[in-house]
């Protein structure tokens, strides 16, 4: 049985902070033989949260960051995987290719088995998906000379609209308008 819970990016944070504690307190011996599945999770997530929270932030909601960082509370594919089964085309996107790389990192390369895609980006935010992606336009549908900053017009894949609706507002908070 597989349970999906939702969690904020503090929620998650304080969770991983307990958990971490816990286990430093607790089980100082620990042996990656008796790593389990959802420690296994844990210790995946853990590695990309390079920032957690502490209990004492947590309390302290008019703590301010001081690091410049605004946190958008969306995941991509270079942070963890992200299940993109069954996404369609919900919009298409003129866009910049290196807007979208810093906006959202380096995207998935499909290399020269791809077909109708060869460059691709995979967004959750808060239980939605969404998928950005070049489409019949690049080197594995024939067009050999074509990279990736050639390409300008993009791809929105999701379940829904809200899938647009998230990949528009992650792209202006980054300054980036469509």
């Amino acid at each position: 049985m597989t349970i999906k819970v939702e969690l904020t990016q503090q929620e998650l944070s304080f969770i991983l902070t307990a958990m971490e504690v816990h286990i430093d307190e607790c089980e100082p011996d620990y042996s990656l033989d008796e790593i389990n599945a959802f420690e296994k999770l844990y210790l995946r997530l853990l590695k990309s949260n390079d920032a957690l929270f502490t209990p004492e932030e947590l309390e302290n909601n008019d703590a301010e960051d001081d690091d410049g960082v605004i946190d958008l509370d969306f995941f991509t594919h270079n942070d963890c995987e992200i299940d993109i089964n069954m996404t369609h085309l919900q919009e298409k996107l003129k866009i910049d290719y290196a807007d979208l790389v810093d906006a959202l990192g380096e995207p998935i390369k499909r290399g020269a088995d791809a077909y109708k895609v060869d460059w691709e980006w995979a967004i959750e935010k808060d239980g939605v998906v969404a998928t950005i992606y070049n489409y019949k336009n690049g080197p594995g549908y024939g067009y050999s000379n074509v990279g990736p900053s050639d390409i300008r017009e993009w791809h929105i894949g999701g379940y829904s609209y809200e899938a647009v609706e998230m990949v528009k507002s992650i792209l202006l908070i980054n300054g980036i308008r469509t």
